[in-house]
């Protein structure tokens, strides 16, 4: 769902020696898919100006999730664990039924809710994906990930041995979790500030007035 995590949950599984998510990262080690999947471009972020969607998008998925295509076959058939990022609900996901969610962040809180409207509309989620954040009331996948779970490292480490069990491959990996928490230490701080909310409140308040 749109501001809910999964381009950052993403880069964060992509440190696993036995995961995959974008083609870059393929056999590199702990420290090349720092270079490539760090935050600090975006730390000191003008939201007006530095585009986050761009940001995002500059390090390739196997699979279009823009466009809903599917990934080359013969372009993964020897990369082990591939994950395809969609937003799910998508025609990606419902015409392609064996590719069904695995893994989903959810959003059954209010606060999750509204958590994920607020870094949606600071990272420059186009309007029209926003219907998407229903998507994280869902029970359709093998694994949820709370959205309040990415907030909290300790939290987040739970989920990341339940998805690393799922896929069968070494779990708690000591040196993978050290560069997995630098990348959360990082991404938390791009998160929307509290004076952004309060004015998205503002805006909501003099509207309905």
């Amino acid at each position: 769902m749109p501001g809910g995590g999964g381009n950052f949950l993403s880069r964060c599984l992509n440190f696993h020696p036995d995961i995959n998510c974008f083609k870059e990262c393929v056999n590199a080690g702990y420290e090349k898919k720092y270079n490539i999947l760090n935050y600090k471009k975006m730390q000191t972020r003008n939201p007006i100006t530095d585009c986050w969607i761009m940001f995002e998008d500059s390090i390739k998925y196997f699979t279009d999730y823009n466009y809903s295509s599917m990934y080359n076959i013969k372009e993964i058939e020897n990369i082990k664990n591939v994950i395809v990022f969609s937003h799910s609900e998508t025609e990606f996901e419902r015409l392609v039924l064996y590719y069904n969610c695995d893994i989903r962040i959810t959003n059954f809180s209010k606060e999750e809710f509204n958590w994920a409207i607020h870094q949606g509309l600071y990272k420059n989620s186009p309007a029209n994906t926003k219907h998407y954040l229903t998507v994280g009331k869902l029970y359709k996948q093998k694994i949820s990930v709370p959205c309040k779970n990415l907030w909290d490292f300790d939290l987040l480490c739970d989920n990341l041995v339940e998805i690393e069990d799922y896929l069968n491959v070494e779990k708690n990996i000591k040196e993978c979790r050290l560069w997995q928490e630098k990348l959360w230490n990082e991404w938390k701080t791009t998160w929307a500030p509290e004076k952004f909310k309060k004015k998205i409140l503002e805006l909501k308040k003099s509207k309905e007035g």
